[in-house]
């Protein structure tokens, strides 16, 4: 039996290509994935950042009347 002339050898590799689309897909949703964790981690030093290290000295006495979670309400 003859090996298969280099033409069939051409075709039959673009016949496999779609195997590979599965591989092409997840290797883009992992990049994908990355790059939203490294935006995550981001934001979460941005809001230690905001509601840790970043808190006001006042300057006069007062009382909280209302605290939320992005303002304090003080009288």
């Amino acid at each position: 039996m003859s090996p298969p002339s280099p033409e069939k050898a051409l075709n039959f590799s673009y016949m496999t290509v779609p195997v590979f689309w599965p591989m092409i897909l997840s290797t883009q949703l992992i990049q994908k994935g990355v790059e939203r964790y490294a935006k995550n981690i981001k934001f979460i030093d941005k809001e230690i950042k905001i509601h840790g290290e970043l808190r006001p000295k006042l300057a006069t006495h007062n009382t909280l009347r209302l605290d939320l979670r992005t303002m304090a309400v003080r009288d």
